[in-house]
């Protein structure tokens, strides 16, 4: 009936988690619990242990956070998920953490945040970047494979299906040690993102004393492209899905609602094609995936950062704002029920002075560009 639950029980012992001395063991962590049992050779026992995985990244060095402080203040927390796929239940140790929600203000240091299947992975308006590294790579090569060899499963099960009429089986798509090494991989890629974005905000802070960031509202569902890309071979939105681009929206505000920062969403159209100069929205402001030149004023720049710039100036600029988010405790979200044309006329309407050329000189110039590329 649930994904995961943390429970608080009392512990009669004061050093309920003690770490596991054998290394080459899975177990990393012991918890003794005063459960009396009877195992199936009849003995009683009045401590009940159990076996515990244990990430130093994660639960870090110092294990006495999770044990009881005193025989009086015997709290500790456990979070149990149920498995239904592998017909088990995990265990691991948890802390009682509070959100620390922060109210936007009008003073607030506003960054914007485009974040990428191809490049950078996450790009800042105040020039922060986060480059895609090795490991990250190789972790997608690795599921784009995985990812081939499902969607070509699904595809040999409907014809098999239908021809023995019978129904669809999602056990034949994928091999049991397939299933398990995607599971795997997609685990150790979200972790390599949570790690991107703790960085991102880092260097955010530290450079910039931001305070309030912003991203997209990406939910995952993108729009059908027949683009591939030369690296992995694949679909240009199989490599979106596999990238879970829209994963480092969560991961980001679960990290800066810990750290006390603001964190709002905006609108994902016309970030890209707007020009934040004059207001400008055409496809013809992308000449291609990684530049930005404005048709009617002339203003150029690197494609990912006009984004993020237009993704902060949602809420930078006080008329977008107000016709197009809505507060929340720790920012600002899309309203509901404004579409994408609600969007543009948002955006036409609140567009800026930016100087117009000449055709001449406009045609001139995008020569120019075309013949540099």
């Amino acid at each position: 009936m649930f994904v995961s639950n943390t429970f608080k029980i009392d512990s009669r012992h004061v050093n309920t988690f003690v770490k596991s001395n054998n290394h080459r063991s899975v177990v990393g962590v012991y918890a003794t619990l005063s459960i009396p049992y009877t195992d199936n050779n009849g003995k009683k026992h009045k401590w009940m242990v159990i076996p515990l995985l244990y990430n130093k990244e994660y639960h870090g060095e110092d294990l006495s956070v999770y044990n009881a402080k005193s025989s009086t203040d015997n709290n500790i927390y456990l979070t149990i998920v149920p498995d239904e796929y592998n017909k088990t239940v995990s265990i691991s140790e948890a802390l009682e953490t509070e959100v620390a929600h922060r109210a936007p203000t009008s003073k607030d240091i506003i960054t914007g945040i485009d974040s990428n299947t191809v490049g950078h992975p996450l790009v800042g308006s105040d020039g922060t970047i986060i480059q895609r590294g090795k490991a990250h790579r190789k972790c997608v090569r690795m599921i784009s494979r995985l990812k081939k060899r499902q969607k070509r499963g699904v595809k040999e099960e409907k014809k098999n299906a239908k021809a023995e009429n019978r129904k669809f089986d999602s056990r034949n798509v994928m091999t049991l040690a397939d299933k398990l090494k995607l599971k795997k991989e997609q685990k150790h890629l979200k972790s390599i993102k949570s790690g991107e974005c703790a960085d991102f905000i880092k260097k955010s802070v530290t450079n910039n004393k931001t305070n309030h960031f912003v991203m997209e509202n990406l939910n995952g569902r993108f729009g059908k492209s027949r683009a591939i890309d030369k690296d992995n071979k694949q679909n240009f939105n199989d490599l979106t899905q596999t990238e879970g681009i829209s994963d480092y929206k969560n991961l980001m505000k679960s990290q800066c609602q810990k750290k006390g920062y603001s964190f709002s969403t905006v609108q994902p159209e016309y970030t890209s094609q707007r020009c934040p100069r004059c207001g400008c929205i055409h496809k013809s402001n992308r000449p291609n995936q990684s530049t930005f030149e404005c048709t009617e004023c002339g203003y150029k720049g690197v494609a990912d950062c006009v984004a993020s710039v237009n993704i902060g100036d949602r809420v930078g600029n006080n008329q977008l704002c107000v016709a197009l988010l809505k507060r929340t405790l720790d920012g600002y979200e899309p309203k509901d029920g404004v579409d994408i044309d609600a969007v543009y006329d948002v955006l036409i309407k609140n567009r800026g002075s930016g100087k117009r050329r000449s055709n001449k000189k406009r045609v001139k110039n995008r020569s120019k560009n075309k013949g540099s590329t």
